[in-house]
C-alpha cells in the first residue's frame, strides 16, 4: 500500500533523518508539508526536520495546551471510574503519546479512548453522567450497528470514547478481563500516570485499528506502530503473535506488520509467516485499497480479514452496506426498519450460524443512567 510522500519521509524517521530531509527535497517541500497538515502531522514532522518545516511558536502552544487538556481529562475521567469502582484502561492515542513519543503534543489527539468490563458500562456512565459528562451517541441497538462504544462530551467539549470493546471488526473475541490483568501504569508529562493495556496487547489492538482505518490514511497510527518497536529493547515477538492469535486478530495484525516494511520498523520474517494472511486475502486487501469505499469497507474489515468466519459474520457485515445503499436511495425510514427486523431476529440467527466472538454481554441499561 502506497503512503504518499509524507509516508516515504516520515519512513527514514526517526534513525534518518538526513535521509529524510533529501527524499523531502526529491518530493517536494511544500506537497510534504501540505500531507502533514492534512493528517494532523506537522509537528511531528517539524521536531525532525525543523530546518525544512518550521513550526510557529503560535501552533507550538496550541499543541501543548490541547495535549495538557487531553491528560487533565483522561487522569480525570479514570479517578472518576475508580471512585465508582469501575477498572478503566485508557488506550491508543494519549497512552501511546505519553509512552513513545519524544513529546506528546507531537502525537495529534482528538478525544479520550477508554476501556471497561462490559458488565460495568452502567456504573460508569452513571458516574460519569454526575460528574457532567453527557451522552451524544447511545449503545448500539442490534450487532447490526459495529459499534464498540458510547460517546460522551464534557462542558469543555471534550469528547469521551467509552469502550466496552476494544474493536468492534473482525470477529475479534477480546478478553476484557485478561487486559486487565497485563495492564501497566503509564506516566504522563503533566505529572500523574494512566493505566492501559500492556505493550503486546496495546500494540495488536493499534494494529487492528490501522487496518480498520486503512481506506481513510493511517498513516498517524502506522508511525505509532513504529516508534513503539524502536521504543523498547528486545521487543517480545511471541508475547505479540500469542496476543493477536488469542483475539482473533493475528490476520489483521499481520497485514498492519507488512504495511511497516516500508518504514523500516525491522520486523522479523517469521512473525510475518505466523500471523498471515496468506497471499488471496493479501491481494483482497490490495483490491479493496485500490477501489475504497466505506460500503466494500465494512466487509474487508469484518470478511476478509477474520480470523474466523461465520455465517453469521457474512450477515452482519453485510447489513451494513444495505442499508447505506438503501438511505442514499432515500429509503431510510425503511432501512431502520429492516436493520430492526434483523436484529430482532438476530438470536436465531446465531443459534444457527455460531456465536459471534465478542467478549461479555453489555449492560444496556447504560442509557438510563440520566435517573440515577
Amino acid at each position: 500500500m502506497r503512503w504518499g510522500h509524507l509516508g516515504l519521509v516520515l519512513g527514514m524517521l526517526p534513525e534518518a533523518p538526513s535521509r529524510a530531509r533529501a527524499l523531502a527535497l526529491e518530493h517536494g517541500v511544500e506537497e510534504v508539508r501540505s500531507e502533514a497538515r492534512q493528517l494532523g502531522l506537522y509537528a511531528l514532522l517539524s521536531f525532525y526536520l525543523p530546518d525544512l518545516f518550521p513550526l510557529q511558536a503560535s501552533d507550538r502552544y496550541r499543541n501543548l495546551f490541547l495535549a495538557a487538556s487531553l491528560e487533565r481529562g483522561t487522569v480525570r475521567v479514570q479517578s472518576i471510574l475508580a471512585d465508582a469502582g469501575v477498572r478503566s484502561l485508557v488506550f491508543k492515542g494519549l497512552a501511546v503519546a505519553a509512552k513513545y513519543y519524544p513529546h506528546a503534543w507531537l502525537r495529534p489527539s482528538s478525544d479520550i479512548d477508554i476501556i471497561v468490563c462490559p458488565g460495568d458500562m452502567r456504573r460508569a456512565v452513571c458516574a460519569l453522567s454526575d460528574a457532567g459528562w453527557q451522552i451524544v451517541q447511545d449503545l448500539p441497538a442490534t450487532r447490526l450497528e459495529f459499534s464498540n462504544h458510547m460517546v460522551l462530551v464534557n462542558r469543555r467539549r471534550q469528547m469521551l470514547e467509552l469502550h466496552y470493546a476494544p474493536i468492534a471488526d473482525f470477529q475479534a473475541g477480546v478478553d476484557v478481563e485478561a487486559l486487565f490483568a497485563r495492564a501497566e501504569r503509564i506516566a504522563l508529562s503533566g505529572g500523574g500516570s494512566v493505566t492501559a493495556p500492556g505493550e503486546a496487547d496495546h500494540f495488536v489492538l493499534l494494529a487492528a485499528h490501522l487496518i480498520h482505518h486503512v481506506l481513510a490514511g493511517g498513516l498517524k497510527w502506522l508511525f505509532d506502530l513504529k516508534l513503539m518497536l524502536r521504543s523498547v529493547d528486545g521487543w517480545d515477538w511471541n508475547a505479540v503473535v500469542e496476543s493477536a492469535r488469542a483475539k482473533g486478530l493475528s490476520s489483521a495484525t499481520g497485514i498492519a506488520l507488512r504495511e511497516l516494511h516500508p518504514l523500516e520498523a525491522g520486523v522479523p520474517a517469521w512473525v510475518l509467516d505466523a500471523l498471515g494472511p496468506g497471499m488471496v486475502r493479501r491481494e483482497l486487501v490490495e483490491a479493496v485499497r485500490r477501489r475504497g469505499g466505506p460500503d466494500l469497507s465494512a466487509l474487508f474489515s469484518s470478511v476478509v480479514l477474520a480470523d474466523r468466519v461465520s455465517t453469521s459474520l457474512v450477515i452482519e457485515a453485510a447489513s451494513r452496506p444495505v442499508g447505506r445503499v438503501l438511505a442514499r436511495n432515500g429509503l431510510g425510514p425503511f432501512a431502520k426498519s429492516w436493520g430492526r427486523r434483523v436484529g430482532r431476529y438476530w438470536g436465531w440467527i446465531r443459534a444457527r450460524a455460531g456465536l459471534l466472538g465478542r467478549a461479555g454481554e453489555i449492560d444496556r441499561s447504560a442509557t438510563e443512567c440520566t435517573k440515577c
